[in-house]
């Protein structure tokens, strides 16, 4: 805790597609969470609604864009931020992790979610749901990463989830073997952060008695 704001807190503000317009604005329910410093507590006391096909105004219903306009397949970042003045809350998208673009007279803001725009600029249909304290974003059609094809050796594969976040990823895989019976099939999904090496049942296997291995 500092100064009476526990740190790294967010209660509600689940995030959905508004119903009024699914492909550019965002719903936001009530809730708080504590600013990226730890210094305030950001309070939403009622649902809002901002417009990524809009530059960022005060207020429900009111664009929500810091800057710039709405771009094709881009993530965009979901914050709340606080008026210096007077403390008001209200939100807004960047495509800065860090709200570096957050409007003049806003300092602190947190982060709480993110979304993604497709190949026409509109936004990925989503549901968000908390579950044992964990804020959980799915596709409502599954995003198809890649046909990764044949490989013999590592391959890294980009997952569509938020950039510059560290993120649990929700992925369905299939792998087959062409060969035949007996051929080796392996998978090993990790963090790029971490050392690379290929995968193997024999060196990073879940259980050494299976050809393939998650």
């Amino acid at each position: 805790t500092s100064g009476g704001v526990t740190q790294d807190h967010i209660a509600g503000l689940v995030l959905s597609n508004d119903a009024g317009d699914t492909s550019n604005d965002i719903n936001i329910t009530a809730g708080e969470a504590s600013d990226s410093g730890n210094t305030y507590n950001l309070k939403l006391a009622s649902e809002m609604t901002k417009r990524i096909d809009a530059t960022w105004a005060v207020g429900d219903d009111a664009g929500g864009m810091f800057t710039g306009s709405v771009a094709v397949s881009t993530w965009y970042h979901v914050f709340l931020i606080r008026k210096d003045s007077d403390g008001t809350i209200d939100a807004g998208f960047d495509t800065s992790v860090t709200a570096s673009n957050i409007p003049t007279g806003y300092t602190a803001y947190a982060h709480i979610g993110a979304a993604l725009t497709d190949g026409s600029s509109n936004i990925l249909a989503f549901q968000m749901n908390i579950i044992g304290g964990k804020r959980q974003f799915r596709w409502d059609t599954a995003v198809n990463v890649q046909n990764a094809g044949s490989n013999t050796t590592r391959t890294l594969r980009v997952c569509q989830v938020p950039t510059s976040l560290k993120v649990e990823a929700y992925l369905s895989v299939l792998l087959y073997s062409t060969s035949g019976t007996g051929s080796e099939v392996a998978l090993r999904v990790y963090d790029p952060a971490m050392v690379n090496v290929n995968p193997s049942r024999v060196t990073n296997a879940i259980a050494t008695d299976r050809k393939s291995v998650v």
